[in-house]
C-alpha cells in the first residue's frame, strides 16, 4: 500500500492543533506524513503543530509561508509535496476536526475496492452531537453553492447508507492521485471557499465520482480561522467566488443569468446586515466582476509541479 498524505492548512489554528495531532497518533494504520502548511499565523501555530508530531513521533513535512497566501494556494503547497513523495491517495483535510482511531483505515479499505472515487466521510457539528454538517449533498449551478445535505438534521437511518453523491466538502476528502493527475489541483483565485466546489465540479466533469460512507465520522468546529458564516471576511470572499464558481462553470450566456440572479439576491442581504457586512458585500461583488471583465478565468491549467 502506498503511504498516505494527510494536507492540512493552519492560519492561527493553535487552538485546534492538540486534538487534531491526538487524533492522527490515535489511529490504527499510521502509515500516513502529514504536510502542514502555515498562511504566516501570528499565534506559533507553525512552532505548536511541529513540536506537537515531534512529541508524539509523527512523520511530518511543515510549510511557512512569509504571507498569507490563501487556503486553495497552500492546499496546492501541500498536495504537490504529498504526491511528489508518492503519497497515494491524498487526504484534504481541515485541522479543526476530530475523528476515532479507525478513520484512517476505514477510508483506505473503501477505497481499495473504489480506486477511482473520490471519498467522502460523514461530517457532524463536533458542538451539537448527532447534528450533520455535510452528508454529500449537490452542486447548485444558479446559486453557485454546494447544497449540503442533511446541513443542521440530527443524524439518522438516511444518513447511514453509503451512496454516490455530487458535493463533497475538503474539510476531509480522500482523493486519489489519479484524480490530481487527470484534473490538476485547485485553483488559486479563489482564496477560501468554494476552492472545493471548484474542484469537485472539475473532477465530476472528468467523469470522476464522489463516494460518500457514513463511517468514519468526522467532527468539525466549524469556522474556527474565518469568524463564521457571516463575518465581514467570510461575506466578501463568498460573493466574490460565487461570481467566480458561476463564470468558470456555466455556458457564457446561462453565466451572465446566473450572475445577475446572484446579484440580484445578495440585494436583499442588504437590509439585515450591518455597515461592515455591507461593505464586504460590495467589495466581494465588485472582485468577482472584475475577475470576469479581465478574463482571468480563461486560465484552466491547475498544474501540479
Amino acid at each position: 500500500m502506498s503511504r498516505i498524505g494527510i494536507v492540512t492548512v493552519t492560519f492561527n489554528s493553535a487552538s485546534v492543533l492538540p486534538d487534531f495531532i491526538r487524533c492522527l497518533k490515535s489511529q490504527d494504520c499510521q502509515t500516513f506524513t502529514l504536510y502542514v502548511v502555515d498562511n504566516r499565523s501570528t499565534d506559533g501555530s507553525a512552532d505548536s503543530i511541529r513540536k506537537l508530531c515531534l512529541d508524539q513521533g509523527i512523520d511530518h513535512r511543515v510549510i511557512e509561508n512569509p504571507a498569507n497566501v490563501g487556503i486553495a494556494c497552500a492546499n496546492n503547497q501541500g498536495i504537490r509535496n504529498a504526491l511528489g513523495e508518492g503519497c497515494d491517495p491524498v487526504i484534504v483535510a481541515n485541522n479543526d476536526i476530530e475523528f476515532g482511531p479507525g478513520a484512517l483505515s476505514e477510508v483506505i479499505a473503501i477505497g481499495h475496492d473504489r480506486p477511482l472515487d473520490l471519498l467522502a466521510p460523514k461530517v457532524v457539528f463536533h458542538d451539537l452531537p448527532g447534528t450533520i454538517w455535510c452528508a454529500g449533498g449537490t452542486l447548485s449551478w444558479l446559486r453557485g453553492v454546494p447544497r449540503t445535505a442533511g446541513y443542521r438534521q440530527l443524524d439518522g437511518p438516511r444518513f447511514a447508507l453509503s451512496r454516490y453523491t455530487h458535493y463533497a466538502s475538503t474539510c476531509f476528502l480522500v482523493v486519489p492521485a489519479r484524480v490530481f493527475q487527470a484534473v490538476g489541483l485547485m485553483d488559486e483565485d479563489y482564496f477560501v471557499y468554494l476552492d472545493d466546489s471548484d474542484f469537485v465540479a472539475r473532477a465530476l466533469q472528468a467523469r470522476f465520482r464522489i463516494f460518500y460512507t457514513p463511517e468514519p465520522v468526522i467532527r468539525h468546529k466549524v469556522s474556527v480561522s474565518t469568524g463564521g458564516a457571516e463575518s465581514p471576511f467570510t461575506i466578501h470572499q463568498i460573493s466574490k467566488n460565487t461570481i467566480l464558481f458561476l463564470h468558470k462553470n456555466n455556458p457564457p450566456p446561462v453565466a451572465a443569468w446566473y450572475i445577475l440572479t446572484f446579484l440580484a439576491r445578495s440585494a436583499l442581504h442588504l437590509f439585515r446586515y450591518n455597515q461592515a457586512q455591507r461593505t464586504n458585500l460590495f467589495a466581494g461583488l465588485r472582485d468577482g466582476l472584475r475577475f470576469v471583465a479581465q478574463h482571468r478565468l480563461a486560465r484552466h491549467n491547475f498544474p501540479l509541479s
